[in-house]
C-alpha cells in the first residue's frame, strides 16, 4: 500500500522551510508564503480539491518547466518531485542550460588548463570576446547542441524506458531561447544539430511556462543574490520569444504572480489528470 499522500499545501511549505534555510546560510533573507488555502470562487479550498490519492500511471512521464528567471521554475519543480515521491515513484529531477551542464563545464575545466587564454568562469567580458570568433561561437554551439542530445535524447529516455519520471527545470526551448540572445548572428533552428535535437528529444507528456513580467523576474534575481543578472531589456526580449512560443505550442501556461499554493495545485491538478487518462499529451516542439 503507497503511504499516503501530503496535501499540496505540506508540499508547499518542506519546499519554502528548505530554501529558508539554504538562503540563510547564505544571508539571503525571502519572506514566508501566506499558507493559509486558496479559496476559489465557488468556496471550496485549493488543498481540499487537490488530488489527494493516486489516479493511473504515472511511471514513465516527462514533466517540463520553462520560462524566464524567478518565475518559479526550481520551485514548482521541487513540488512535482515531492508529488511523484509520495506515490512510491522515484523522480529524476534535471536542471540543464545549452553550454552548461556538468559534462560542458568539465571540458571549459580541461581547455582552461591547456590554453591560458581561456576566459575563466565569471568572465562575461572575456568570453564575449572570444564569441565575437566565428569559429569560436559556432564550434561552442555545436558542441552545445551534441550535449544537449545526449542529455535530452539518450539521458532521459533511459530513465522514461526505466519507468521513473522525469522533472526537468528548463527544457529545449530554454536553450534555444539562450541561443537567440546569445548569438542573434546565428541562425540555430535552422542547424541540422538543431533538428536532429528536436526530433530525438523525449516529448514532454506535460509541459509547463512559468510566466512573470520582467520587472518581477529581476527582482527575484536580485533577492537570490546572483552574481549576473541581465539587463531589464533582455529580460523583455526573452519574454516575448516566450509568449510567441506559447502561442505555438502546446504549453500549460501558469503566472507565477499569485501565490506558490496557486500554482502548485494547478500544476499538480494537471499532473492528476495526466495520470487519469495512462497517457501523457504530447507535446511537439514546435520551434
Amino acid at each position: 500500500m503507497l503511504p499516503k499522500a501530503p496535501t499540496p499545501h505540506r508540499i508547499l511549505w518542506t519546499v519554502r522551510r528548505l530554501q529558508l534555510q539554504r538562503q540563510t546560510r547564505e544571508h539571503i533573507a525571502i519572506p514566508m508564503p501566506t499558507l493559509t488555502p486558496v479559496r476559489e470562487a465557488h468556496g471550496q479550498s485549493a488543498e481540499a480539491k487537490a488530488p489527494q490519492q493516486p489516479h493511473g500511471d504515472l511511471k514513465a512521464v516527462l514533466i517540463t518547466f520553462s520560462g524566464i528567471d524567478g518565475a518559479g521554475k526550481s520551485t514548482q519543480t521541487e513540488c512535482v518531485r515531492q508529488y511523484f515521491e509520495s506515490r512510491g515513484l522515484r523522480p529524476l529531477t534535471l536542471w540543464s542550460r545549452g553550454g552548461y551542464t556538468p559534462a560542458i563545464d568539465w571540458l571549459k575545466t580541461q581547455l582552461r588548463r591547456v590554453l591560458s587564454r581561456t576566459p575563466v568562469s565569471g568572465d562575461v567580458d572575456g568570453r564575449s570576446r572570444y564569441f565575437r570568433m566565428g569559429l569560436v561561437r559556432r564550434l561552442w554551439l555545436w558542441v552545445a547542441l551534441l550535449d544537449l542530445i545526449w542529455v535530452y535524447a539518450v539521458r532521459i529516455r533511459l530513465r522514461i524506458h526505466g519507468g521513473r519520471p522525469v522533472v526537468c527545470d528548463r527544457y529545449i526551448w530554454d536553450s534555444l531561447i539562450d541561443f537567440r540572445i546569445m548569438f542573434p548572428q546565428e541562425q540555430v533552428e535552422d542547424w541540422i544539430l538543431w533538428r536532429l535535437l528536436k526530433r530525438l528529444a523525449a516529448r514532454p507528456a506535460a509541459a509547463f511556462l512559468m510566466q512573470v513580467p520582467p520587472e518581477i523576474s529581476a527582482q527575484r534575481s536580485a533577492a537570490k543574490g546572483e552574481s549576473h543578472t541581465e539587463p531589464l531589456a533582455v529580460v523583455m526580449q526573452r519574454l516575448g520569444f516566450y509568449e510567441n512560443l506559447a502561442r505555438r505550442t502546446d504549453f500549460h501556461v501558469v503566472s507565477g504572480m499569485g501565490s506558490i499554493e496557486d500554482s502548485s495545485h494547478r500544476v499538480l491538478s494537471t499532473i492528476a489528470d495526466l495520470g487519469r487518462r495512462n497517457s501523457g499529451r504530447k507535446v511537439t516542439p514546435a520551434i
